[in-house]
C-alpha cells in the first residue's frame, strides 16, 4: 500500500508545483539586456541574442542612458544579423545594428525630432564600438 501511495504523493506535490500561474513575458527588475557598459563601449554578443520584445539599455559615452525596446530582428543566411527597435525614454528615438559573421559592426541611434544622429565607430581609447555623433549632418536642417 505504501509502495502506490509514495507515488501518488510525490506526483501531487508535482502537479501543484505546475499549476503555478506566473507570465513568462511579464517584465521584471533588471531584466534588460545591456548593449553597452556603462561607459558606452558597445558588448556585440549581447545583440545577437535579441528577439522582439526584449527591453535593451544603451549608454552613450556621456553617460546618457536609454531604454529600449527590440521591435524586430532578421538574420539572412546565418551570416547577418540585424536588430531595429524604439527608445522608451526619449521621444521619437530609434536604433538599428547590423553584425556580420565576419566582424563588422554597424548601425545608428537616431533622435528624429532633433535630427541628431549617433553612429557606431571603434574607438582606440575605449577599445571598442561606441556611438559617436555624426559631425556631417546639418543640425536643424
Amino acid at each position: 500500500m505504501i509502495k502506490y501511495i509514495l507515488p501518488l504523493l510525490f506526483l501531487t506535490i508535482n502537479c501543484l508545483a505546475i499549476t503555478k500561474d506566473e507570465n513568462p513575458f511579464a517584465l521584471k527588475i533588471n531584466q534588460e539586456t545591456f548593449l553597452t557598459d556603462k561607459s558606452g563601449v558597445f558588448i556585440p554578443s549581447s545583440i545577437l541574442k535579441l528577439v522582439p520584445g526584449n527591453a535593451v539599455k544603451i549608454y552613450l559615452i556621456d553617460g546618457t542612458e536609454l531604454n529600449g525596446l527590440i521591435k524586430s530582428t532578421e538574420v539572412i543566411n546565418s551570416e547577418i544579423v540585424k536588430v531595429f527597435g524604439e527608445i522608451t525614454n526619449k521621444n521619437n528615438t530609434g536604433f538599428g545594428f547590423v553584425l556580420t559573421k565576419d566582424a563588422i559592426f554597424a548601425g545608428a541611434l537616431v533622435f528624429r525630432d532633433k535630427n541628431i544622429t549617433y553612429k557606431i565607430n571603434y574607438s582606440e581609447s575605449a577599445k571598442g564600438f561606441i556611438l559617436v555623433a555624426d559631425k556631417s549632418e546639418k543640425i536643424g536642417s
